[in-house]
Order: C-alpha cells, then structure tokens, then sequence
C-alpha cells in the first residue's frame, strides 16, 4: 500500500516470507538517498502483520485517522504490459 502525506511517500507491505509474514513500513522523503525504515517485522499470522502496520502508523500519527488497510488491486494479463487478444487479419 502506497500513502502520499504531504511531500513524503509510505509504502507498506505484507507479503509471505519462509512460513512467516513479513511487514514492512519505508517512508521516502524528496531530496533524501535512502529511505527511512520505520519498521521490518516478523509476524506467525497475516493479520499480526497488518495490526502491526497499523499500530506503527497511529504510532507515528496519533492525530491522523486510523490507518485502514486496503488490498492491493490484482494485476490482469493486460494490465502487466501483455498484449490483449489478437484481432483478425483482414
């Protein structure tokens, strides 16, 4: 998931990693090389995972409203840069 606050750009993510749930939480500020790590986490379930990210975001932003966390969309062949049915030749 991607926010946009102000001029800074969070990307949280949730994705399986050897058996266990792997969430991580960068912030990329213009101007700055590296990213800023708020947190890279080991959790037993998805949901731990994702109640983790949303403690971590009130954390940072205990004035802001709740984070809610969305699902990405899912990629259709086309939308990967595939090429759609092909039409006849005339």
């Amino acid at each position: 998931m991607v926010i946009f606050k102000d001029s800074r750009r969070f990307e949280i993510t949730v994705g399986e990693d050897a058996g266990e749930w792997l969430v991580k939480f960068y912030e990329y500020v213009p101007g700055r090389l590296v990213p800023t790590r708020h947190l890279h986490h080991r959790c037993v379930t998805r949901q731990a995972a994702i109640d983790t990210a949303v403690r971590k975001w009130h954390v940072l932003f205990p004035d802001a409203a709740a984070l809610v966390w969305r699902e990405p969309p899912l990629l259709t062949p086309h939308s990967r840069g595939q090429k759609g049915p092909s039409r006849p030749e005339r």
